[in-house]
């Protein structure tokens, strides 16, 4: 079994972990796998420093041809059996590939709480003969996405994994240290890219009705973004200088995570939330918003608290429980790391590999 996998991003973000954990325990495994990622990537350097098969494309934009035409050749001659489209610029890259002959089967997966947009183009990619299944990351995502399949027997779930071992034996101090914050301030954070989609408007608001009743709280938001000039300047509207603090993108996660009291993750649309798993194996109590496949993770076996998306009152609420009762944060707390147990990567990349298997 030979698989190429294709990253046609540049940055680092929830998606581009899952393809380095599968590739990561499926070349661990035995198993012939291939990222096909983009030149100077951040994915390309994690691979390298790893040692794992890699190759290197150009990915101008979902229409490079010239790039499509390398994949049919690149797939042909190495007689790859299986093409995973990780993006949907991959999965089109993917179906221009097939069109010019590409033998390999297509996979795709499907990460965002959006339907498949209702254009031609759009529903004959995802309905093509060459497209042998279609991985959604949640229950809900294949909902959403199924509403455009012809053969909704394409679609399957396999949930993103964590890896347990990166957030064991962890030495905390590290961003109070950094950022000055005393020992008697609770952290209150969250993890994720300085998206639209994130809604850090609803995090800073949460904030900000938080310390009307506590000033010992300091928020903390990890990540980079398009959003950042709009986050700054919300932060000034509702006087939060110096108690928000942006520290921009940071790869040392497991130790930011080991800082912080109370996860708050505010997004009104999210495929599942990759980096709720990290706070749930890191042992850092969630407070999250129903968005997209997060209930997945959170309602089962109650591993965090859950409010309605863009519900500052209730959100703040949520965060104030945890930090004011120990009871409740212990509770969540191992909850939370047992339901991480459920979602580890090597379940994540067992059953894509069960998957791969039934297709050959």
């Amino acid at each position: 079994m030979r698989i190429a996998h294709i990253s046609t991003q540049y940055s680092w973000r929830g998606g581009e972990q899952q393809i380095y954990y599968l590739h990561e325990e499926l070349s661990d495994k035995n198993i012939d796998s291939i990222v096909l990622a983009k030149k100077n990537s951040e994915i390309t350097s994690r691979i390298k420093s790893r040692g794992l098969s890699l190759e290197e494309f150009s990915f101008r934009s979902a229409y490079d041809l010239s790039t499509a035409w390398r994949i049919k050749s690149y797939a042909n001659d190495q007689k790859v059996d299986l093409v995973h489209a990780h993006t949907a610029k991959a999965h089109t890259l993917a179906i221009f590939a097939a069109l010019f002959g590409m033998k390999a089967k297509i996979i795709v997966s499907r990460r965002v709480d959006v339907p498949v947009k209702n254009n031609w183009f759009s529903r004959y990619k995802y309905n093509h003969s060459g497209v042998s299944s279609i991985i959604c990351v949640s229950e809900k995502i294949k909902e959403i996405t199924g509403e455009r399949i012809k053969d909704s027997d394409k679609l399957c779930t396999v949930y993103s994994g964590v890896d347990l071992k990166k957030f064991q034996n962890i030495e905390r101090g590290r961003l109070r240290s950094q950022f000055a914050i005393k020992e008697n301030y609770k952290i209150v954070g969250n993890i994720s890219a300085l998206a639209e989609h994130k809604d850090l408007p609803t995090f800073l608001r949460t904030a900000k009705r938080l310390l009307a009743e506590k000033t010992n709280l300091k928020f903390v938001i990890v990540g980079e973004g398009e959003e950042r000039a709009a986050i700054e300047k919300m932060i000034v509207e509702l006087d939060l200088k110096g108690k928000v603090i942006l520290t921009g993108f940071r790869k040392d996660i497991p130790e930011i995570l080991a800082d912080i009291d109370v996860f708050l993750f505010t997004s009104k649309t999210e495929g599942l939330g990759t980096t709720i798993l990290d706070a749930l194996a890191s042992g850092t109590p969630v407070v999250a918003t129903r968005a997209g496949g997060v209930p997945e993770i959170i309602e089962k076996d109650g591993a965090g608290i859950l409010s309605a998306i863009g519900d500052v009152e209730s959100l703040a609420s949520n965060v104030k429980s945890i930090l004011d009762n120990q009871e409740i944060r212990k509770s969540i707390i191992e909850k939370g790391f047992q339901t991480a147990k459920t979602f580890s990567k090597t379940v994540t990349a067992e059953k894509t590999l069960n998957l791969y298997q039934t297709l050959l």
